[in-house]
């Protein structure tokens, strides 16, 4: 009910994840910066010099539990 509330209204991301980058095994960075809206789970670019959330990241994988959108 509240996540068809959520699409009706719109989501103003609010609640947002710390801006993560996701690192390599040798530490280096492998992608761009970004933080994740807690309420309605949309990743965004973020920007560190103007400490502002950027335009929505298309992304092709799931977001959560992979495992569990088994057939």
């Amino acid at each position: 009910m509240l996540d068809s509330l959520w699409g009706l209204l719109g989501c103003r991301h609010r609640r947002l994840t710390r801006p993560m980058t996701p690192v390599t095994k040798i530490g280096g960075p492998s992608g761009e910066t970004y933080v994740t809206c807690l309420d309605c789970g949309k990743k965004f670019t973020y920007d560190w010099k103007a400490m502002r959330m950027g335009k929505a990241v298309v992304s092709k994988e799931p977001i959560l539990y992979p495992e569990r959108r088994k057939p």
